[in-house]
């Protein structure tokens, strides 16, 4: 039985994410999957940029026709997203040239450039420009506008490294080819459109649910890539917090040198997903299109930079524990979530029990605290759930938790240590129960650390 502030929680969270039939009409910036198509792509360059620079837009199209509505994301009264410009209709141009290395399988698109966006009029933020092929099909454009300066902001982190690597447009993502791995991508390039996400990348399901809460509670966001703080780690400094979404699993050594030196200065980290910070990779500008690629050969023999070898971070000495806390634990986990402590500051508000169970939103990767995880300060465990890894009847069981670390001096760190966390347990795909309780345990989080240093007024 709800407590009377969990049923007002309840009410209130009906209200921000079940929109009326009125406020319903608002959220056509959405593809619906029948929509989505590859031959209807782009991409943008940069994708990463401050106001006033014109981005210039690259696209494929096989109909008469298309245009372009600019959406910048956010609450918006429950849209998700609100429309900025719209493009005069201009004719569709079947692109296909690329430039291909079949050492390395890499492949970036040499496309014309077909229209430049002029960001003059737009407000620093995360953007998806979607294609309107006159056919009907539609894709996907993302960009961010960077504010000047994000000191005593929170900043979210869009990670178009990761989207990178599970990219398939080209035919072979970091993964492989058609299931087999030995064709994978060892060099990707930014020049191309994104296979995931209807076009937006690892944004649209991992990141996005979580922008629109970030949004609706006020806290002032502003936004960054994993690029650009890789390339200019200076871009967080004096930010309250980094916020990294569902899945961030590929980093660069400069990107994760720049969040924990920003973080011993008193930024806070949270990280609403798992498989954080795994792969290492390395960015570098095309010698043929002088663009920006990525390598990432996820083996320490075939990789020629044998002083920056792209591998997993934990093979080189350097856990993920000690950026996150805890440790990953496995593909594919399955199992609900479980309250294991209910009087963690994460569960205020909302009305939990110990043993509670909420369903719909454990895996598909899940992280884990470990007694031989290294890291510097203390840790606490705020939440363990059992469950199960892998496809086998007999798997044994094991844990998702929840972590809260701290170093004296410096910013703290939480850790939710489950990939669904955001894809599912911040929209209407789980029980209304599960969504109430992960929204405001998402809260609980994000406004203790737009505090500050995290470690100087929690518990």
């Amino acid at each position: 039985m709800l407590t009377v502030a969990a049923a007002l929680l309840s009410a209130t969270i009906i209200a921000m994410y079940f929109p009326t039939a009125a406020e319903a009409k608002t959220t056509t910036w959405q593809i619906p999957s029948t929509k989505f198509s590859h031959d209807t792509a782009g991409f943008a360059s940069p994708f990463s940029a401050k106001p006033g620079t014109s981005i210039n837009l690259y696209v494929t199209c096989a109909s008469p026709t298309f245009n372009l509505t600019v959406y910048r994301m956010g609450y918006y009264d429950g849209a998700g997203a609100e429309l900025e410009q719209t493009t005069p209709d201009q004719p569709c141009e079947h692109q296909s040239a690329k430039i291909s290395d079949p050492k390395t399988n890499f492949v970036a698109e040499d496309w014309k450039v077909t229209t430049t966006l002029a960001t003059d009029t737009l407000a620093p933020g995360m953007y998806l420009a979607r294609i309107n092929a006159s056919d009907g099909h539609q894709s996907f454009i993302p960009f961010v506008l960077k504010d000047k300066d994000v000191a005593g902001r929170l900043v979210v982190s869009v990670p178009f490294q990761t989207s990178l690597s599970y990219n398939a447009y080209t035919g072979a993502s970091a993964y492989g080819e058609k299931g087999d791995f030995s064709k994978r991508a060892r060099m990707l390039s930014f020049n191309t459109p994104f296979s995931e996400g209807y076009g937006a990348g690892i944004y649209y399901f991992y990141l996005q649910p979580l922008v629109k809460l970030i949004d609706h509670l006020k806290l002032d966001p502003a936004f960054v890539t994993d690029v650009d703080i890789s390339q200019n780690p200076s871009i967080i400094n004096g930010a309250k917090a980094l916020v990294s979404g569902g899945h961030d699993e590929y980093w660069t050594l400069q990107e994760r040198d720049a969040v924990m030196a920003e973080r011993a200065k008193g930024m806070n980290l949270l990280f609403f997903g798992a498989n954080v910070e795994y792969w290492r990779v390395r960015l570098h500008q095309g010698a043929q299109l002088g663009d920006l690629e990525m390598d990432i050969y996820k083996s320490q023999s075939e990789d020629q930079n044998t002083s920056e070898p792209t591998i997993k971070f934990r093979d080189q000495k350097l856990p993920e524990s000690e950026l996150t806390y805890q440790d990953y634990n496995c593909f594919p986990a399955k199992g609900d979530f479980s309250v294991s402590d209910p009087n963690s500051f994460i569960f205020d508000g909302t009305g939990a029990k110990k043993g509670e169970v909420f369903p719909g939103m454990m895996g598909p990767e899940v992280d884990h605290a470990l007694a031989s995880d290294t890291f510097t300060g203390t840790r606490k465990v705020l939440n363990s759930s059992t469950i199960t890894c892998g496809t086998h009847i007999l798997d044994k069981p094991t844990s998702s938790t929840i972590v809260y670390g701290e170093i004296p001096g410096a910013g703290g760190t939480i850790s939710i240590g489950d990939m669904n966390w955001v894809e599912r347990g911040l929209t209407s795909d789980v029980p209304k129960r599960t969504f109430e309780f992960a929204t405001k345990v998402t809260t609980n989080i994000l406004e203790a650390a737009a505090k500050g240093p995290m470690g100087q007024h929690l518990p």
